[in-house]
């Protein structure tokens, strides 16, 4: 939703839903990041290299919307699990996706782009301190979608099958809607 220019009131006026909403509510909507979800619980992955969804970041889309999200995924994974993410979303979508991740003076940084016929796209390992050593990896995600409504759905999984990963409370979906 894009910024729309306050207009100029006059006395007497009626006021309608019509000429509020771009000027009130879309002018809210578009000046930044909104909360779309926030972890409740956390959520376990044990000796699995299978992407499942993830139980609460998730966002409903509609045809043709373009949205900026950005993830605040807390973590832990052992040394040797690490972590995998990506994503599902309606079919003949787009999805660019930057992210940034460190610790332990590492850093990794990752770009994805699915094309645009995808359903899925997964980012290769982000790494993992051990059990109890939290880490904080932030996503950006530019999310084209096609004709068709549907769920923007983040998954993740261990990078390779080892103990266990925990996805942690208070991880966070935001989101800007473009268009």
């Amino acid at each position: 939703m894009a910024w729309t220019a306050p207009r100029t009131w006059t006395d007497g006026e009626l006021v309608t839903k019509a000429i509020m909403d771009p000027h009130i509510r879309d002018n809210f909507l578009a000046v930044g990041p909104h909360l779309i979800a926030r972890k409740t619980a956390d959520q376990a992955v044990v000796g699995s290299t299978t992407l499942v969804n993830d139980t609460h970041l998730s966002a409903s889309v509609a045809a043709n919307e373009h949205w900026h999200y950005t993830l605040y995924l807390l973590y832990d994974a052992p040394t040797t699990g690490d972590l995998k993410v990506g994503f599902t979303f309606p079919t003949g979508r787009a999805v660019s996706t930057a992210s940034h991740w460190s610790a332990a003076g590492a850093i990794d940084l990752q770009s994805i782009d699915s094309g645009a016929s995808a359903t899925t796209l997964a980012a290769g390992g982000f790494g993992g301190n051990a059990a109890g050593s939290r880490l904080i990896l932030v996503m950006n995600v530019i999310f084209v979608n096609g004709g068709g409504s549907g769920t923007f759905q983040l998954q993740w999984a261990q990078n390779a099958a080892s103990g266990t990963t925990n996805m942690f409370t208070d991880s966070t979906l935001w989101g800007v809607k473009l268009a």
